[in-house]
């Protein structure tokens, strides 16, 4: 389903030109009608350049068009995936990605912000996104769908971000929890008679008796869910959507999604290590 955005004789209603002469250097925006099957566009904050955070809009698929990046070029690139997918993004006039999920929260601006031309058709200012800025359609008849952090699990609380080093880990001990979600962390790590548990990168769990090598509190999650940051950038950071549920948080980059065990446990972690002596080597 290719979408042309055309502009001829009879046709020139379709961009609705608004001079601003109050503005400078920039004084035209141009209204874009929506593209055949899809809605928007609609501007968000694109995060992936905040410090530690190198993310893709979307990562379903992704490519880029220094010179001839058009919305019609990348809804097309989407559309002939092998999959259908829910969003299309476009960032910086040449990056376009698309996905069934946000994979990190964005925070929705005006469609004003959205103000970098695409780099095939300077006709289309306002639909191919802008510096820390991406243009987002949606298709038709979907919703969006930002992951959410989750508050507990059964015996469990959510403690908030907390900050962690591939070099020196927070939590000792990582565990293959299938197609990771929170539940499915918190109960590999409640098996193992731990009483801490995070979730990092969207896809790593860790477990453990207590916080290691200095992490400390980041921010809380409380603020960001339905995609309305906190104040501070830093509490942006655990943002990641679980990979086996895009809708829940599961930490960031470095980035724990901290969990706390408040029940009572029938194992410690020192039947663990007659148990498995290489349960502590985070191997």
């Amino acid at each position: 389903m290719l979408y042309r955005l055309v502009v001829a004789l009879g046709f020139a209603p379709l961009l609705q030109i608004i001079a601003s002469p109050m503005k400078s250097p920039r004084t035209v925006s141009v209204k874009l009608p929506d593209p055949p099957g899809w809605l928007g566009p609609n501007c968000f904050e694109d995060n992936r350049n905040l410090p530690g955070l190198f993310l893709p809009l979307f990562i379903g698929a992704y490519f880029v068009d220094t010179t001839g990046m058009t919305i019609e070029e990348c809804i097309s690139f989407c559309d002939n995936q092998p999959q259908a997918f829910r969003y299309v993004g476009l960032t910086d006039g040449f990056q376009c990605s698309c996905d069934n999920f946000f994979e990190h929260i964005l925070e929705s601006t005006g469609n004003n912000e959205c103000d970098a031309p695409c780099r095939g058709n300077p006709a289309e200012q306002g639909g191919c996104g802008g510096a820390f800025r991406a243009s987002v359609y949606t298709r038709e008849n979907s919703t969006f769908i930002i992951p959410a952090l989750v508050e507990s699990v059964g015996p469990w609380e959510a403690l908030g971000c907390y900050n962690d080093s591939t070099s020196a880990r927070a939590l000792e001990v990582r565990i293959d929890a299938g197609n990771t979600t929170v539940e499915s962390c918190v109960a590999a790590c409640e098996a193992k008679g731990f009483p801490l548990a995070g979730l990092e990168f969207a896809k790593e769990c860790w477990c453990g008796s207590e916080l290691q090598n200095g992490s400390e509190f980041f921010g809380n999650n409380d603020g960001i869910q339905n995609g309305n940051f906190r104040e501070d950038p830093d509490e942006r950071a655990c943002n990641l959507g679980c990979e086996g549920d895009p809708t829940e948080l599961c930490g960031g980059d470095a980035l724990l999604d901290l969990y706390t065990f408040t029940g009572s446990s029938k194992r410690t972690v020192l039947d663990i290590m007659i148990d498995d002596p290489c349960a502590g080597s985070g191997l």
